[in-house]
């Protein structure tokens, strides 16, 4: 209702998707349904970040309107909630870094990875 764009941040992560085959269904939150459920139907949300799974994962998912809570979004209205799970620097080898810096923008994240970790744009 206010147009705030929202990102999340949590040590596990929610989505099935953005997890690694090895770490699978382990490595997600033990209510992951509920919480991807709430993070659906608020439009404000525009991403969540995770860590846990160390091989680190990336899932964009493709929202429509009818999905969203009445008055987050109107009927039809396309969104991605975009789902990343950071790559651990304890499975990197020596001298070789795994870690990121995020600019917030008005149209999304920049995630400037290093190392491990790779740069990308999140649109919003």
């Amino acid at each position: 209702r206010l147009g705030e764009r929202v990102v999340v941040f949590s040590h596990v992560p929610v989505s099935p998707r953005a997890v690694s085959l090895r770490c699978g269904t382990l490595c997600l939150s033990w209510d992951h349904d509920e919480v991807l459920g709430l993070l659906r139907e608020h439009g404000c949300v525009k991403a969540f970040f995770a860590g846990h799974d160390h091989a680190g994962g990336y899932h964009a998912e493709d929202l429509w309107g009818p999905r969203l809570r009445t008055g987050a979004a109107v009927a039809g209205e396309r969104r991605i909630l975009h789902h990343v799970t950071v790559e651990g620097v304890i499975e990197t080898g020596s001298g070789v870094g795994a870690y990121a810096t995020l600019d917030f923008y008005g149209s999304g994240v920049a995630i400037r990875g290093e190392g491990r970790v790779p740069s990308r744009f999140l649109a919003f």
